[in-house]
């Protein structure tokens, strides 16, 4: 069994509209809420064993304090500053199959599509949320939008302490 951790990038900062959408840092909201996510992910000791991060500067901040707080690298790559879950799946089935649980930062619609695709379930991934799936296969490439995995859990910042 394989293991995905999506976590959606903590809330941006939109005050300076003349910035480029891949360069807008994280608001004092978002700040808060990687941190809380960062501190959760430690305690829940998951197991993530590979951080791949978008490196959109939203995402790429978000996993850096997870990073951090898991003692694991987070590696960009631009093929997860995507907003479709064709994209996102794509960088899944091509992970190295030596990690069974694999945590990726990136954004919406993707993260939600792709998590409906996989689990035939739809929820909500709110800015900074973590979902935790489930997947009935023993090799990355093996990956299949059928509905078949399982979120085993959803986690929303503003339901943590802190």
């Amino acid at each position: 069994m394989k293991r995905l951790l999506l976590l959606r990038h903590a809330k941006s900062d939109w005050s300076d509209p003349a910035l480029p959408d891949e360069l807008r840092p994280l608001n004092r909201r978002g700040e808060r809420a990687r941190h809380r996510m960062a501190a959760y992910l430690r305690r829940a000791e998951l197991g993530v064993s590979c951080i791949v991060t978008s490196p959109a500067t939203r995402a790429a901040t978000t996993a850096a304090a997870v990073a951090e707080a898991l003692g694991v690298p987070a590696e960009p790559d631009p093929r997860l500053y995507t907003f479709g879950a064709a994209g996102v799946l794509a960088v899944v089935r091509g992970l190295p199959d030596v990690h069974d649980t694999v945590l990726l930062a990136g954004h919406n619609p993707g993260f939600e599509d792709l998590s409906t695709d996989l689990t035939g379930e739809v929820h909500d991934y709110l800015t900074a949320s973590l979902g935790v799936i489930d997947l009935p296969v023993d090799q990355w490439r093996s990956v299949r939008t059928d509905g078949s995995a399982t979120l085993e859990r959803l986690v929303h910042p503003r339901d943590l302490p802190g």
